[in-house]
């Protein structure tokens, strides 16, 4: 059979039978034990030591949010020297952070019409790629990039209509 291990010490199998060339046909074992000892059924193979393999950097990853894959190569330098149950990945999961920004609604009306008003709007932290654009945990977004949602309004002064001055003579 092939050896059961590539490296580090296998074992080959065989099957052996007595058999009778005369007849071409298969006999019991006392009938070769009086003739031969048994060959061996199994021996040992791939002795030599198993070598390391050989990995790359990872890749850069397919996705920039929202979970992507990023690969790399991974080899043996000479061929079945390698051990196959130790062999590492050459896939993994990448980027899997909801691919989240500030989503802002309008400015509601201006608080006063002059003199200064305050405005206000809803600002939420939303996932891009969901296809609702649910919203998630504003600690997903850049804090830095959070928009205001208030803002000062209608600063110019207010005008106050001149008292009707009336003149007599």
């Amino acid at each position: 059979s092939k050896c059961s291990k590539n490296c580090e010490g296998g074992i080959r199998f065989r099957e052996v039978q007595c058999f009778d060339l005369r007849d071409q046909r298969a006999l019991r074992p006392f009938h070769c034990q009086a003739v031969s000892t048994r060959p061996p059924s199994e021996k040992p193979c791939n002795a030599q030591l198993c070598l390391d393999w050989y990995t790359s950097s990872w890749g850069q990853c397919s996705e920039v949010c929202g979970g992507g894959e990023q690969q790399r190569i991974v080899t043996c330098p000479e061929d079945d020297r390698c051990h196959r149950d130790l062999q590492p990945r050459n896939i993994q999961s990448c980027n899997s952070q909801p691919c989240a920004q500030w989503l802002t609604g309008l400015w509601e009306e201006c608080s006063a019409s002059c003199g200064g008003g305050v405005q206000h709007r809803l600002i939420k932290c939303v996932d891009t790629k969901a296809e609702t654009q649910e919203m998630v945990e504003p600690s997903q977004c850049d804090l830095q990039l959070k928009p205001n949602n208030t803002q000062r309004c209608n600063l110019h002064n207010c005008e106050s209509t001149p008292s009707a001055t009336l003149c007599h003579r």
